[in-house]
Formats: structure tokens, C-alpha cells, sequence
């Protein structure tokens, strides 16, 4: 696996997850799995998957420098951090030529590119960028043996370019959310974690440190004050530890304390303005059976009937009312978070991501056993190194 980030040993945020998640599909069906990740991270080993790193050097950082310099003009300062979506599918255009593919093709196994997010379609300012970044994602996923994406919207973009892209939704672990329950919740948060809850009802959001998640932070900065019987809290790197009002920042928190915030939680909010594929937060929290109130983008690739699993609305201007009706009429927040969670049972990922085994050329989950592939040598490593 190529992972292009440098946190997939934390299983945070959601790119981490999503990748682990298709590694623990995998790992029971071959001897190992070796990841080549990005950034300056120590190798890891964990268990019979081992995570070795490639840093980008200086030279990586003076091309990027410049480019971003030549890309200022197209997005200007309103769109700036646009241009690094066509960045980003370049950045490695100068390493060791199509080390993915050619370790694939060195090894016999299919190269499966998952294209988790089409960047293109967050290029908003300028046309141009747009255009070619689409055009860089439309030949990657042309080069891989098989084209993945996360929802039929984005099936049918490759597709009008002429790619048999399939889909595999995003997935969640429905045991994550369960294993950390407690009696008293609150308790267990503030022995266990330090995390303080103050009485009444709390209103979750989490999220890592991406930009739409950023912009809904800000969001929930000018909804907080005008729902004041409430208690909002932001979970995950996106927001530094803090209290405003009655706003509340934990910071990141791992699994056992996150699966404590969702079961304090009367209802979760997604206000996400921008986002392809699905959400994954917005799956979670059905996983554990919290109503849940988002944007028409938290529910992007997700089959929903707003009002019965699920409460849509898109003029944030409306959700101090949508808020304060699900915290008064329990009843209803229960009913809709328990038909979330049916909902939610479709995206665990040891049935969703089977379909990488059978595009990796393995047996599907079920099947008889068969032989494991063979552990790579010293050398296949230090080549992918």
C-alpha cells in the first residue's frame, strides 16, 4: 500500500482510518502487508504489517514553493490551498519513476487505485486548475489495474471520461464505537481522559484538521451562543484544546474516549459546506445511534431519508431551531438515531472492503482458505525504499 500521508500508524483521521481498515481486510489472506507511507515517520511495525516512510526533501519543498508562487494568480488569496489538490498529484513526479506501479509489476500483484476523494471538484476558483487536476486524476486512475471510488456521483464523473471506476463506499469499524461504553459516560471521560463535561445536553462535532472541517468549525463557533442550554463539543485535531462559552475543544482523542463523547451525546452535528466521496464521521455517529444533523455534503453517497434517519437541512441559518427540537422531543433523537444505525450496519467494513480481496486476486471473506502470498524479501523493500 501507498499511503500518501504521514499518520496511517494513529487510526485518527479519517484517511488513516479508511486505510487500516482495508489493511485489517486484507492481513488474514497474505503473510504481510508492507506500507510505504509519506513524510519523515520512524518505520513502525504492528503485528504483520510493517510502515516504512519516504520524506520529501528539500528539493520537494523549493518545487512546491514555486509552484505555489506560479499557481497565486488562478486561485488568489479567497481560493488559496486550492492549488495543492494539483500539487499534491505531481509532488512525486520527480521521484524514482512510477515506483507503485513498477513494484506491482516487479511482484505480479494488480495495482487498485482508490481515488478516496476527487480534488478536482474542491478547485473552485479557478478553471483552469480544475481542468488539470482532473485531468492528472483521470490519468492515474487510467494507469492502475483497477479504478476504485467511493460513490456512484463519482463513478459517473470517471466514467463520462471514459473510466470503469467501481465503487467502494467509505467504511467504519461498528465494534470501534462499543468496546469503550460505559454506565456513566461522563464519568468515565473525566477520570479516564480529563475530558470535563458540564451538565445538560451536549452536541457533538468531530473532525481532523481538513479544511472543511476547519470552515465548520468556524461554523459552530456562531451557532454555539444561540443554542446557550447546550454544551457543543468539538472533538479531534481540528479546533487546539480550549472553552469559549459554552463551546468546549478536547483537541484529538483516541478511539476509547471518542466511543465515550458519541455515547454523551444527544445529538451530532455535520455542518460540512465542501466534501466529496462519503463522510465517514457522519457514519460514525449513526454507528452509535446519534441522531444526527448535517448538510446535504454530510450525507453525500450515503441512501438517507431525511426526517427518519437522519436531519438534513442546508441553511445553517435554521439550525439553532433544529437543534433545540431534538434535544426537547428525546423520543424522536432516539428513534432517529436507531434508524441511523441500521443504516450505518451496511458500511462495516469487513463486508464493504471484501471487494478489494477479490481485486487483489484473493479469496472473498467465506471462501476456502488459501495460501498466503509470499512475505517480500529485504530487497523488495529497500527497492520500494
Amino acid at each position: 500500500m501507498f499511503y500518501p500521508w504521514d499518520d496511517l500508524h494513529e487510526r485518527r483521521g479519517g484517511a488513516s482510518l479508511r486505510c487500516n481498515l482495508v489493511v485489517d481486510t486484507i492481513l488474514p489472506h497474505v503473510a504481510s502487508v508492507e506500507v510505504l507511507q509519506s513524510g519523515p515517520v520512524p518505520p513502525v511495525r504492528r503485528g504483520r504489517m510493517h510502515i516504512s516512510a519516504m520524506p520529501l526533501r528539500f528539493y520537494h519543498a523549493f518545487a512546491r514553493w514555486v509552484f505555489r508562487c506560479l499557481a497565486f494568480p488562478f486561485v488568489g488569496r479567497s481560493g488559496w490551498g486550492q492549488d495543492l489538490f494539483l500539487w499534491w498529484h505531481m509532488e512525486r513526479s520527480a521521484d524514482p519513476f512510477a515506483i507503485v506501479i513498477a513494484a506491482c509489476r516487479r511482484y505480479g500483484v494488480p495495482c487498485v487505485l482508490t481515488q478516496h476523494d476527487v480534488l478536482s471538484q474542491q478547485v473552485t476558483r479557478s478553471a483552469i486548475l480544475r481542468r488539470l487536476t482532473f485531468r492528472l486524476e483521470a490519468a492515474a486512475l487510467r494507469t492502475a489495474d483497477h479504478a476504485v471510488c467511493v460513490s456512484p456521483t463519482d463513478q459517473e464523473a470517471f466514467a463520462a471520461v471514459g473510466i470503469d471506476a467501481r465503487p467502494i463506499v467509505n467504511a467504519i469499524d461498528m465494534t470501534r464505537l462499543t468496546e469503550a461504553r460505559a454506565d456513566d459516560p461522563r464519568t468515565a471521560l473525566r477520570d479516564g481522559h480529563g475530558i470535563v463535561l458540564p451538565p445538560g445536553p451536549v452536541v457533538l462535532f468531530v473532525g481532523s484538521r481538513h479544511p472543511p472541517n476547519l470552515v465548520a468549525v468556524r461554523r459552530l463557533r456562531d451557532l454555539a451562543p444561540r443554542s446557550p442550554e447546550a454544551t457543543f463539543v468539538v472533538a479531534g485535531s481540528c479546533a487546539e484544546p480550549c472553552r469559549d462559552g459554552n463551546l468546549l475543544a478536547t483537541g484529538s482523542v483516541d478511539d476509547a474516549a471518542l466511543a465515550l463523547l458519541y455515547q454523551s451525546a444527544a445529538l451530532v452535528l455535520v455542518p460540512l459546506e465542501t466534501g466529496t466521496g462519503s463522510s465517514l464521521k457522519t457514519i460514525e455517529a449513526m454507528a452509535a445511534a446519534r441522531p444526527v444533523l448535517g448538510t446535504s455534503v454530510a450525507f453525500r453517497g450515503m441512501s438517507v431519508s431525511p426526517g427518519r434517519d437522519c436531519i438534513q437541512e442546508d441553511d445553517l441559518s435554521c439550525w439553532p431551531a433544529a437543534i433545540d427540537a431534538v434535544l426537547i422531543d428525546g423520543v424522536r433523537a432516539a428513534a432517529i438515531g436507531q434508524a441511523g444505525h441500521r443504516i450505518a450496519e451496511r458500511y462495516d467494513h469487513r463486508h464493504v472492503f471484501a471487494a478489494y480481496l477479490e481485486l487483489l486476486g484473493l479469496r472473498p471473506v467465506g471462501a476456502a482458505p488459501m495460501a498466503p502470498l509470499s512475505t517480500p524479501t529485504n530487497a523488495a523493500r529497500s527497492d520500494c525504499r
